[in-house]
């Protein structure tokens, strides 16, 4: 089916001007810009809000074999086109979420940084990956009859299953075809892969954010069977493994279009 064509994204996104209001995101001196930060010894790395400059390095690393071969949802070849119209999405979420910040909202239905940034000692910084974290859909063939109505619960609802590396809540929020827009999952850049730095976010992520700011108490996390990196990275942050799940993923047909089973593993806050 041919797509629609792509809308031009904006180029910014407003803030919340009440620092307290951001917390516990810190504020960028130079740019204004709101961020996480990993702990030492990673320091140097923050997690943004998206930035349109940042498609052509994610469109690079969407079709690096390095990448691509352990994430279940981009189609591939992945196009500059495919990198708009995800990142059109990501940042208008970005931008609903900081506006329910602004109404002085306790609690969100998402985590509105995603950008994964290494920053260099004079100020700048370069994209070198991403992570997300949203509710986790019903239609998953690994989630239980106790969360069929995981969709339709109330922000905060300590109940909610949540999930990393899927966006089901951007389908759902923008009424998006799920054909038409695929998930990123979370990924770094090959240079910055072995470092203990997706870890480490998923840690800050967890700790800074999902869990005072989205009320989050259990997430769930897949990972292609006999990927023994993705696993160890979620074990190091207490994820658990569940069971495995046969054949419960379909690659892009660009890829082959089989299905893929997958090892299933759950976060509990303790």
């Amino acid at each position: 089916m041919p797509r629609a064509p792509v809308e031009p994204m904006s180029t910014t996104i407003s803030f919340p001007t009440d620092n307290l209001k951001l917390s516990p995101l810190l504020i960028n001196p130079r740019s204004g810009e709101p961020y996480l930060q990993l702990p030492a010894p990673h320091e140097n790395i923050i997690i943004t809000p998206f930035r349109p400059e940042d498609v052509d390095s994610m469109v690079k690393f969407m079709n690096d074999e390095r990448v691509y071969s352990f994430l279940g949802g981009p189609p591939f070849p992945y196009t500059h086109e495919d990198g708009v119209m995800w990142s059109k999405s990501v940042m208008e979420r970005s931008q609903s979420l900081f506006r329910c910040m602004e109404d002085g909202n306790q609690f969100l239905d998402g985590c509105p940084v995603s950008s994964i940034r290494e920053v260099y000692e004079d100020g700048s910084d370069v994209y070198i990956g991403d992570i997300t974290i949203g509710r986790e859909t019903p239609e998953r063939t690994w989630v239980g009859p106790e969360d069929v109505d995981n969709l339709k619960k109330p922000v905060g609802d300590p109940t909610i299953l949540y999930t990393v590396g899927g966006m089901s809540q951007l389908f759902r929020f923008f009424g998006l075809e799920k054909r038409n827009l695929k998930s990123l999952q979370d990924y770094l850049a090959p240079t910055h892969h072995r470092r203990g730095i997706m870890s480490t976010a998923l840690r800050t992520i967890i700790d800074k954010w999902a869990i005072p700011r989205m009320n989050c108490q259990r997430i769930t996390a897949t990972a292609f069977v006999g990927n023994v990196a993705s696993v160890g990275v979620f074990k190091k942050v207490r994820f658990e493994h569940v069971r495995d799940v046969s054949d419960a993923m379909n690659l892009p047909s660009g890829r082959g279009g089989h299905l893929m089973s997958v090892h299933l593993l759950e976060w509990v806050c303790k």
